[in-house]
């Protein structure tokens, strides 16, 4: 667990509380007057606001701040804050790893999420997600956290944001994967580091390649085989980035067979060696 207790920037009254383990960031904020630098974040941020002067921008559009709101922004997104009064702001981060677990549980196209970046809400919802927001904060505070309740809590605000979005939107039908897209994506979770060749999945779902490959291009504008290659890439950047885990054993852990097939997959996609991968990540 690590305690933040530095934020750099702006007019800040109270830098509040900064909570950090297992990929889960938690923010408390008091701020006056405040501008956030502009930053391409690689983590999934809520944020929950109350004040009523400022604005938000996420890639080049402004959102103005109105009250009780949720502010969402993806993994490669431009963001910044322009609070222009005092304020209390709470903030959770996600790893895009972590992001993307939960997002698969859900079967909505990513599109909503950028299209829908910021909502209002009421007060008896806001003290609801206030109160789950800061119950992740309490935990992580903890000497020794535990990960599993962490976990929870972060999935069950992440649904409770998603519920409470989709619960406004007239046409969600627009955003609703296809079931067997959906199917797929969650098998991938399940078996991606036993399974990596599309034809398990398609035979799983009772379709074709070519047909699976079509709802991949449609609807996520990538390929069937790339959601597979994809997920293995970064379980395989996770794990080659703890000093407890050898390149053998991840090699291992994904399902790859011998040393050089693991290598000439992991180069084909990161332009470098997993050797050269890992040294950069344990120096760090």
């Amino acid at each position: 667990m690590i305690k933040l207790t530095m934020f750099k920037g702006g007019n800040i009254i109270n830098s509040g509380d900064h909570f950090r383990d297992a990929g889960i960031l938690y923010r408390k904020l008091y701020v006056k007057q405040y501008e956030t630098q502009i930053s391409t974040n690689d983590e999934f941020i809520i944020t929950l606001s109350e004040t009523k002067k400022g604005v938000h921008v996420i890639d080049c559009q402004k959102y103005k701040m109105t009250g009780r709101q949720i502010h969402l922004v993806l993994p490669g997104q431009s963001s910044h804050f322009n609070f222009l009064e005092y304020t209390t702001a709470f903030q959770i981060k996600m790893t895009q790893k972590n992001f993307e677990k939960l997002r698969l549980s859900l079967p909505f196209d990513s599109r909503l999420y950028k299209d829908y970046p910021v909502f209002g809400l009421s007060e008896k919802e806001f003290q609801k997600l206030n109160h789950e927001v800061e119950k992740i904060g309490s935990e992580l505070s903890r000497y020794q956290p535990f990960l599993p309740i962490i976990d929870s809590r972060t999935g069950t605000t992440f649904h409770e944001v998603i519920r409470l979005l989709t619960n406004r939107i007239s046409n969600l039908e627009d955003y609703t994967l296809p079931v067997v897209l959906n199917r797929f994506l969650n098998l991938i979770e399940m078996y991606y580091k036993q399974e990596h060749a599309v034809a398990f999945y398609s035979s799983a779902l009772n379709v074709t390649k070519n047909y699976l490959a079509g709802l991949s291009q449609q609807y996520l504008q990538t390929t069937s085989r790339d959601l597979i290659n994809n997920r293995i890439l970064k379980e395989a950047q996770h794990l080659l980035s703890l000093k407890s885990s050898s390149i053998k054993a991840t090699m291992l852990e994904l399902g790859f067979e011998d040393k050089s097939t693991f290598s000439h997959f992991f180069k084909r996609h990161l332009k470098m060696s997993p050797t050269a991968y890992r040294n950069i990540k344990i120096e760090r």
